[in-house]
């Protein structure tokens, strides 16, 4: 299952039919905060035309961000909170103690924000994809990121932790095939 769901994801051809729900997500979610958007391609071919789109189709302004290796963790920093469907979204957002919302497209996102007792919130995107995404989803999402945001440092130790253990595990494994 896990293997279908995520070849699934990456099979996804066609963002359009969801950009008018998640443009009137993002701009509800601008109204309440009153923050300016921030659009941030980690990876710039495959996402700048899709959020080029996406600030095409809001009524409210969103700066595209144009992201390097240089500054891509400062971009994040600057950010309040994170909304990402990128894997490395959620990282630089946890790098940075910034609250964030997974967009759940693969199982790895779901995993990263369950890390250190849930510090990140995930949404589903089957409503998306049905058509059924509420604008106040998204707000509630982001709230609910705020009040768990406490949570990155523990969510970096459990991952640390883990990494010390598969590196021992991959150690061992080099030994025995030496």
């Amino acid at each position: 299952r896990r293997g279908i769901r995520t070849a699934a994801a990456k099979a996804r051809t066609s963002w359009q039919p969801w950009m008018g729900q998640l443009a009137q997500s993002l701009d509800a979610l601008a109204e309440r905060s009153g923050m300016t958007l921030r659009l941030l391609p980690f990876q710039p071919s495959q996402d700048t035309p899709m959020l080029v789109a996406l600030q095409q189709r809001m009524k409210t302004d969103a700066e595209l961000v144009t992201l390097n290796i240089d500054n891509v963790l400062a971009e994040v920093a600057r950010s309040r909170f994170v909304v990402t469907m990128r894997y490395h979204g959620a990282i630089a957002a946890l790098l940075n103690d910034q609250a964030a919302v997974a967009l759940d497209y693969s199982p790895k996102m779901r995993s990263l924000a369950a890390e250190g007792g849930g510090w990140a919130s995930v949404v589903d995107l089957a409503p998306l994809d049905a058509g059924r995404f509420e604008p106040r989803t998204l707000i509630d999402a982001v709230n609910e990121a705020q009040d768990k945001s406490h949570r990155t440092a523990a969510a970096r130790g459990s991952l640390r932790a883990r990494l010390k253990v598969n590196d021992a595990a991959l150690d061992d494994l080099l030994e025995l095939i030496q």
